[in-house]
């Protein structure tokens, strides 16, 4: 009986243990960074590449990983159609199934999102890219911005010094008596 016994609660242990089981789906992104640092006007020390390279691929991994673009992310309209909520425990969730990895070796950004729904877990990378993306875009647009007032006052100072070769030119033309000079 008890070879029975042992048998009967090793079938239903093994049973619970086999239904119990969920697999982990993982969906996997990635983003490329172009080791490039664009110039305003010219080359510098302080936009070599060399320097800032890996700090920059630390702060994209952290942006990532930020309360911002979780909550970016969970807005997505891919996302909201899951009915997964956004309540802090969704929150939680969804900052728990992500991860951020970088390979030392180049210059990419792995995505990872995992969940036992596969397509919760390829919607979770998507909208994690997406507003990635939609970042990236208010980034560069904020640095067009910046580059485009550094030229105006570039060219503003070139015009003032413009004006006062000009006017420099005037007054030897009137001290020796010609204007074609």
């Amino acid at each position: 009986w008890m070879v029975l016994l042992s048998l009967v609660l090793a079938t239903g242990g093994g049973a619970l243990g086999w239904f119990a089981w969920q697999p982990m789906y993982q969906s996997i992104g990635l983003i490329q960074v172009q080791p490039t640092v664009p110039r305003i006007l010219y080359t510098t020390e302080d936009n070599n590449l060399s320097q800032i390279f890996d700090n920059y691929m630390q702060n994209q991994i952290a942006l990532l990983m930020s309360r911002r673009v979780t909550d970016m992310a969970m807005a997505d309209k891919d996302w909201q159609k899951l009915g997964r909520g956004v309540s802090d425990a969704a929150i939680q969730e969804f900052a728990n199934s992500l991860s951020v990895q970088r390979d030392a070796r180049n210059p990419n950004i792995y995505i990872l999102f995992q969940n036992t729904d596969p397509l919760v877990a390829t919607a979770g990378t998507t909208a994690v890219i997406n507003a990635y993306e939609e970042l990236y875009k208010e980034q560069n647009k904020a640095f067009g911005t910046y580059r485009t007032r550094v030229i105006e006052g570039v060219i503003a100072k070139a015009d003032m010094h413009i004006k006062d070769f000009r006017k420099l030119i005037f007054e030897k033309a009137k001290e020796y008596g010609s204007t074609s000079l």
